[in-house]
């Protein structure tokens, strides 16, 4: 059995006076119900036993759950009933650790820091799955609204179940962020990002600020809002990106990771796309993104990365935005790439139509500009003298 320490406090020497006793019993007693890590012990038992973890006995709703190379033979676990802890931080398990909730759900409430999944120094990756629709990882950040997933590169977080928000006041729109370099994907039968609850409940929102990628495969509902601002947001479902706005001012929109995807946002919110790039499938069947209502299309600047498929065919309009506000719609300083940019120029106009121009040969270019210089002499040569 193994212990790590994690922190130390440093005590000044003081004269036995009434105050500095006092502040060695405050300091003393600070120091005890410090909440701290808690480490996995290397056995099957589920997580919420005290016996699961070493070397403390008890493991109380503010201590963070470390998986480390403590772990030599077991790292799958399942869950029988609902935890609540301040927040997980992998390490250096000896295997991939996979958590499996069944039906229940995992609160993560780190109220300091706003971290509440560390995998910055993670030399494996994690699974969290529930074989039930109704199992939940529910975070919590900071009282200023957010919770941090921070994944280093070429590690994976991935969620088979619910992920939302859980806040104690309602109506109000808190930011799960996605940091680091690492990947996240929310994926399986029950894998999505919802709302906690209906009515008043809080409104999830999903901010994409890594160099990483993150792939959504559900069919979501959260409304918060969806923010990329760096990194790669793989679409992979209708749905992916929930009820709320989506705007995209850096990093890479991918909607042909999966097949075609036909984007569909609520009714009434805006798709907002300034810099980064936007990646597209055209052909018989192409990407597109589908607005409702009131939803305006804001398009002002950023790449739409093109592949072209079976059935391109650059003589036909491709309806690739539709259903926004009619004339609403702001599109300008786009930049088109990955067709025949030699021959063809591409643009987009305020209806969400993408279509192609041939450009004129240099032959032909030539053929008008002679053209015009012949015409230009025979005016001149029709023209009267002055006369003296």
């Amino acid at each position: 059995m193994k212990t790590k320490t994690t922190s130390t406090i440093s005590l000044c020497v003081m004269k036995p006076t009434l105050h500095g006793a006092a502040m060695l019993l405050v300091l003393a007693t600070a120091w005890q119900s410090r909440a701290g890590d808690v480490i996995k012990a290397d056995n099957t038992i589920e997580l919420g036993l005290a016996t699961s973890y070493t070397p403390e006995t008890t493991r109380t709703t503010s201590d963070t759950i470390v998986f480390n190379d403590t772990l030599v033979n077991n790292a799958t676990f399942s869950w029988s009933s609902n935890r609540t802890a301040r927040g997980l931080r992998l390490e250096d398990p000896a295997n991939a650790v996979a958590i499996n909730l069944s039906a229940a759900t995992f609160d993560l409430m780190d109220t300091t820091d706003g971290t509440v999944v560390d995998m910055t120094a993670a030399t494996t990756n994690l699974t969290i799955a529930a074989s039930n629709a109704g199992a939940a990882v529910r975070v919590r950040g900071t009282s200023a609204g957010g919770a941090t997933l921070a994944v280093s590169s070429g590690r994976t977080l991935r969620i088979q179940t619910n992920l939302l928000y859980n806040n104690i006041s309602n109506g109000t729109v808190s930011t799960i962020h996605i940091a680091g370099a690492g990947n996240v994907t929310v994926d399986g039968t029950n894998g999505r990002i919802t709302d906690k609850g209906t009515g008043t409940g809080t409104l999830t929102a999903l901010s994409h600020e890594g160099t990483g990628t993150v792939t959504l495969a559900g069919a979501s509902t959260y409304s918060g809002g969806t923010t990329l601002s760096s990194g790669t947001l793989v679409v992979e479902n209708a749905k992916a990106l929930g009820d709320g706005a989506v705007t995209v001012g850096g990093g890479t929109l991918d909607l042909n990771g999966a097949g075609v995807v036909n984007l569909v946002l609520a009714d009434g919110k805006d798709f907002t796309f300034s810099e980064g790039t936007l990646k597209l499938d055209l052909g018989t069947s192409f990407d597109q993104i589908t607005g409702g209502g009131a939803g305006k299309l804001n398009l002002t600047g950023g790449t739409f990365e093109l592949t072209l498929g079976v059935g391109f065919d650059y003589g036909i309009v491709y309806q690739l935005f539709s259903g926004f506000a009619s004339g609403t719609s702001t599109v300008s300083g786009l930049t088109f790439t990955g067709f025949d940019t030699a021959t063809y120029q591409a643009s987009l106009n305020t209806l969400g139509e993408l279509s192609f121009t041939a450009i004129p040969e240099p032959s032909t270019y030539a053929v008008l500009v002679g053209g015009s210089v012949l015409a230009g002499a025979v005016l001149r040569r029709r023209r009267p003298g002055k006369r003296g």
